[in-house]
């Protein structure tokens, strides 16, 4: 099972700037990496389920011609794998991004 839960608050800062805040939830029940009836076999591909958290806030013009957005990924650095898999003799498991940060500016014309 798989989940995703987004929020998002818009404010009045001034006549003419607006504030923005959002935080989203995503994540992913435990899983399998691989399609197997050997129960021997399947703990060596168990996908551990995660939970990840991403924020943003920001400022933009009212008439949303530009805005300027500091925004995280991952932001409590949670390890997890995205897949596992097989490969000759090796188990491979893919693991997720860490915690990324940024700042983007937009502008509309």
């Amino acid at each position: 099972m798989t989940f995703n839960l987004r929020g998002d608050y818009t404010l009045a800062l001034t006549d003419q700037l607006e504030g923005m805040i959002g935080v989203s939830l995503i994540g992913q029940s435990e899983s399998i990496g691989i399609l197997t009836p050997d129960s021997s076999v399947r703990k060596d591909f168990e996908i551990r389920d995660y939970t990840i958290v991403n924020a943003n806030i920001g400022i933009r013009s009212v008439d949303e011609r530009w805005q300027v957005m500091l925004w995280g990924k991952n932001i409590t650095d949670e390890y997890y794998w995205q897949n596992t898999i097989q490969a000759y003799d090796d188990i491979v498991r893919y693991a997720a991004r860490p915690a990324e940060y940024g700042v983007t500016f937009s502008m509309n014309f």
